[in-house]
């Protein structure tokens, strides 16, 4: 088989984990403008590739093939996935019958979604019905740990009176006390899914008015109001919106409900009548943004009458004065080389955040909504506006910055501990296997430092921190270790693509898994918190960018003779020596030196030095946010010194130091210049 013939075959292989929507539009040959529909964009994907595999025989046994070799993981998981997605159901009933032929046995999760792609074959129906009857088989296949495993399965089933039957029966086995095998243990919600699944309006409409099954399914009015909404049916809907007992529904779940309905009566009346439709004041940017309203119907709207609201107003229509204004050099400046790459993301929140998302007035910045992120009532309002990608000694860069945050702040947007201020560096800064070893050094030994200088002094690491950018240092420690003997630049690219495999998850205080990515070869440091003050973020950016810089100037000085060295980068070295072995070191000391070598500009040093003095103090009266952070964090010191792999060497105060290698060298440095002086000097500032 002549592989050059599936190259799209390949590139969907190559990139069937991939989160970039920008990659997918690619492979699929949809227009930059396509949007995936939210939550529902994993099926449309699933959906628009499995036609691509089915285009012919030959295509689809080469993708089968590459699914059947792939290592047990996301990636197979995944690409079990898009076969499942097929209407070749006479594969997808192999790969179930034999499971451990393909490495599938234990991999209950992709069996699980291979059984649920042949629910959709008429031809295989008898088997599906086989194991919905016999719920400890099936339970036992896929090692589900609950009833609801059956959700699914019974949704791509297209016979309504199979799935009417099986709901009476099996709630009428369960109240009566049937035993356990008989029946399947679902809730009122699991069967209102199982009714909304099958997308059949006229069956959905009779269970509305259905007073006998609702009584049998403990069906209140959210079940009620859901029925409508998924009925499509208008009369359905504008009978629960004028009900009473529509209070009776979270605010998030009713403007979900009327978003659903599809309907621009009820999408104008949610707006212009919002406390007739049950809809708080907060919701309505969202409904104008989800709806994509027009300028020429919003704008006399009171909410767009104050400083604020004229700002959202302009962001919305795509031009914004606001924005061009601002685009100022600040206080400070990024101070970083100049074939540096970085990218920054900001995420706040405000009663304008909705309307931030439709713009086009950011110069290149994109918007993009965020449900991590809650305001100070607990709404799901949260915004991440996140940069092109931006230089480092630019002033465009810095301008670009200021004009973001301060066009953000003016409409009203703000930050609390649900945000994080994500700072991106390209990878491609580093040239060295050496030079990612110095990375690694350099935060393991430091991370401590690092979680309390991150942010602006006065601010502690968020309550979310652990949870979204959790110590490295641990894992550095006991998972990196012998990855790849390294001789060519391919080795490089491996060695990168062995750190992606080792790290857990992205959500850590530095996440390596976009090293390579198409798009996004970056390295992101996740530590800091959300803020819209455009100094912090520049300080941010000249830190991780500082961090880099330092990573790779190291590797330069160390490649070459010692002999060629000069004064200063004998002192660099004898300072990245002492972090990485000196015991004694008092955690300011280390501050003080880790800060000298990473700031290039010795001006912005003290910026850092305040910050570490004023946080450490917040910390030292958050004793349980600083034993949480002891926990995670390793308190060895490593080199990661071996030339040929990523290899370490822990440090317990008992071998000769880096430190004194160094000052040796410094004496034979010396000795050229007619100069003795061993010692090298320390930053007290």
């Amino acid at each position: 088989m002549n592989k050059s013939n599936f190259s799209k075959i390949d590139e969907i292989v190559n990139n069937c984990t991939t989160r970039d929507l920008n990659v997918v539009r690619r492979i699929l040959g949809l227009g930059d403008d396509f949007d995936f529909d939210g939550e529902d964009s994993t099926t449309i994907i699933n959906a628009a590739i499995s036609r691509v595999l089915e285009e012919s025989n030959e295509g689809f046994e080469y993708f089968c093939s590459k699914a059947e070799e792939a290592e047990a993981g996301d990636k197979k998981r995944k690409l079990f996935q898009l076969i499942a997605a097929t209407t070749r159901y006479d594969k997808i009933k192999e790969y179930i019958d034999n499971a451990e032929k393909y490495g599938l046995d234990k991999d209950s999760q992709t069996l699980s979604v291979l059984i649920i792609g042949l629910a959709r074959s008429q031809k295989y129906r008898p088997f599906i019905e086989d194991l919905i009857k016999n719920k400890s088989k099936y339970k036992e296949l896929i090692k589900a740990e609950n009833d609801s495993f059956i959700l699914p399965v019974l949704g791509n089933i297209d016979d309504v009176d199979f799935i009417d039957s099986f709901i009476r029966n099996n709630q009428k086995n369960k109240n009566k006390g049937a035993a356990e095998e008989a029946y399947y243990d679902l809730k009122p919600e699991d069967y209102l899914s199982i009714i909304a699944y099958t997308r059949n309006k006229e069956y959905i409409k009779k269970c509305y008015y259905d007073k006998e099954l609702q009584e049998l399914l403990q069906f209140g009015f959210n079940e009620k109001a859901e029925l409508a909404f998924a009925s499509k049916n208008l009369e359905l809907m504008q009978e629960c919106i004028h009900n009473p007992e529509r209070s009776s529904i979270s605010q998030e779940k009713w403007v979900k409900l009327l978003l659903r309905s599809k309907e621009e009566s009820i999408y104008k009346g949610a707006v212009f009548d919002s406390k007739e439709y049950g809809v708080d004041l907060e919701s309505v940017p969202l409904i104008i943004n989800k709806t994509k309203m027009p300028l020429d119907i919003i704008k006399d709207l009171p909410i767009f009458k104050s400083e604020e609201g004229k700002i959202a107003l302009e962001l919305y229509s795509g031009e914004s004065d606001t924005f061009d204004s601002n685009y100022i050099l600040g206080e400070i400046q990024i101070s970083l080389p100049e074939d540096m790459t970085i990218g920054v993301e900001i995420e706040s929140t405000g009663f304008y955040s909705h309307l931030i998302h439709r713009t086009n007035a950011l110069r290149g910045w994109q918007a993009k909504s965020d449900d991590s992120i809650t305001n100070n009532d607990g709404f799901k309002v949260g915004v991440e506006v996140i940069s092109p990608v931006l230089s480092g000694n630019n002033e465009e860069t810095t301008k670009s910055i200021v004009a973001v945050t301060k066009t953000l702040k003016a409409m009203g947007q703000y930050t609390n501990s649900s945000c994080g201020g994500h700072v991106h560096i390209g990878a491609d800064y580093l040239k060295s296997e050496q030079a990612f070893r110095n990375l690694f050094e350099l935060w393991s030994n430091n991370e401590k430092i690092l979680y309390i200088i991150s942010n602006k002094a006065g601010e502690l690491p968020r309550d979310s921190i652990l949870k979204y950018a959790a110590p490295v240092s641990q894992d550095l420690e006991n998972s990196y270790d012998g990855i790849v003997q390294l001789e060519n630049e391919d080795d490089l690219d491996n060695y990168k693509n062995k750190i992606v495999d080792r790290q857990p998850t992205r959500m850590k205080a530095i996440n390596f898994k976009n090293l390579g990515a198409e798009g996004k070869n970056t390295i992101e440091f996740r530590l800091s918190n959300g803020t819209v003050d455009s100094r912090t973020w520049i300080e941010n950016v000249n830190l991780y960018g500082g961090l880099v810089r330092a990573a790779q100037e190291l590797a330069e000085i160390q490649a070459k003779n010692p002999m060629d060295r000069t004064q200063e980068e004998i002192e660099k070295l004898a300072i990245f020596d002492r972090l990485g072995t000196d015991t004694n070191l008092s955690e300011v000391e280390r501050a003080e030196l880790f800060i000298k070598l990473v700031i290039a500009d010795e001006k912005l040093r003290p910026i850092y030095m305040e910050r570490y003095r004023t946080n450490r103090d917040l910390l030292e009266q958050n004793p349980e946010l600083e034993k949480e952070l002891d926990e995670k964090i390793s308190h060895s010191l490593v080199r990661y010194s071996d030339k040929n792999t990523i290899g370490r060497e822990v440090f317990n105060g008992n071998k000769i130091t880096g430190m004194q290698i160094r000052e040796v060298e410094n004496m034979i440095e010396a000795d050229r210049s007619q100069e003795i002086n061993p010692e090298f000097p320390t930053d007290n500032g």
